[in-house]
């Protein structure tokens, strides 16, 4: 009798049209069991997931980012700054600090931005010592990203001026 006083009272203050008989909890419990644990992971063309694929392109520490992550950690120890005060002063998480000083990430700009104002310097600053580039694929340079577009050969350079046409 209170289960129904309860509903009737419900029904007509939220204007709820539930029928009073609910679905049954054993077949819901049922078909949540038949249920997948995991998403299907989508294959490739070799049958290896999408997800391994990408985990073996990340070359990553790689000189580029070792190179950045040791200038981060100089200038921060110049400053006399632990990793958990400079991720408080730019506004990111101290395990990003540690992974950056590692190379274990590639920053963005705007991170690394954010990063040298609270440090008290510049970008410039931050990659005058680094004399190290990163080659195209076409050129020896490993991919990096996993979707990254790959010419198959190197395309020839060709020049016009802008009179001719």
């Amino acid at each position: 009798m209170i289960v129904w006083i309860c509903y009737v009272l419900l029904r007509e203050t939220f204007c709820i049209n539930v029928p009073f008989k609910t679905f049954p909890l054993e077949a819901h419990v049922a078909s949540l069991r038949r249920m997948p644990l995991t998403a299907p992971q989508k294959k490739d063309t070799d049958g290896e997931t999408l997800a391994l694929r990408r985990r073996k392109v990340r070359q990553i520490p790689n000189t580029v980012t070792r190179a950045i992550g040791q200038q981060l950690r100089t200038f921060r120890e110049q400053r006399g700054m632990t990793q958990l005060e400079l991720a408080m002063s730019a506004e990111v998480e101290r395990t990003r600090i540690s992974k950056l000083e590692l190379g274990l990430v590639n920053p963005s700009v705007l991170t690394l931005a954010t990063i040298c104002h609270v440090l008290g310097i510049t970008l410039a600053d931050l990659f005058a010592e680094i004399n190290l580039s990163h080659p195209p694929t076409t050129e020896g340079g490993g991919l990096r990203r996993a979707n990254q577009a790959v010419l198959d050969k190197k395309p020839a350079v060709t020049r016009t001026s802008k009179g001719a046409r």
